[in-house]
């Protein structure tokens, strides 16, 4: 029987973390766990598709809708926004894992949600998975480490107009060999071809397909 869960739970500094759980049955095998950025929430285009993507497919959907643009982190160094990004998302899995016998999980993760992969696919409770990365922030060696040591089946995909695409950091990921790594012409940060809209929507096309492929 389909079914739908909200709640929340105390982050960091006890900012108040909403999150949802969404599935078509009460014995779901797998959990697809989507970690937005913080602009491009779990509302927008790529993740509206893929959660109707992993329903369809009989896998639960928990989105955790931080709102990592707010004021209230408005005066945090990155340091501290990541060390949140990471408290943040383990709390909402502490709780909304608890009491669940899913045997693998999917991770979607855009941009600041890739801050937090590191730590979330070294959980004890996390023993099967495979990891999407959409728009990683390469800039960041945390996550290129954390990439190009997984050892999960692992899709990266970035766009070359993306200021966080960095080729040598790419060509180091692609080394690894559980690690898929689609390098889209012309596509920005925002999953755009600036100024060309349909271009724009096969782009979106082509990375739901590939993320149907992968999981």
């Amino acid at each position: 029987m389909p079914y739908a869960h909200s709640s929340y739970v105390k982050g960091y500094k006890q900012r108040s973390i909403h999150f949802s759980i969404t599935g078509r049955s009460s014995d779901a095998a797998r959990l697809a766990i989507l970690l937005p950025g913080a602009g491009y929430t779990t509302q927008a285009p790529l993740f509206h598709y893929a959660s109707s993507m992993f329903l369809d497919d009989s896998i639960d959907v928990l989105k955790i809708n931080y709102r990592y643009n707010d004021e209230f982190y408005d005066d945090f160094s990155w340091e501290e926004l990541t060390k949140a990004v990471n408290h943040d998302v383990n709390a909402v899995l502490d709780h909304a894992l608890s009491d669940k016998g899913y045997r693998q999980y999917v991770f979607l993760s855009k941009s600041i949600g890739t801050l937090c992969m590191e730590s979330i696919l070294n959980r004890d409770d996390i023993e099967e998975a495979k990891a999407i990365w959409v728009t990683p922030l390469l800039k960041e060696e945390s996550v290129t480490d954390t990439l190009a040591q997984s050892k999960y089946p692992s899709l990266c995909i970035i766009g070359d107009k993306d200021p966080n695409y960095i080729p040598e950091r790419l060509e180091r990921i692609k080394r690894n060999p559980l690690v898929t790594a689609r390098l889209v012409p012309n596509m920005h940060h925002g999953l755009e071809h600036e100024g060309h809209i349909l271009d724009s929507v096969d782009m979106l096309k082509s990375i739901i397909k590939d993320m149907r492929d992968f999981i």
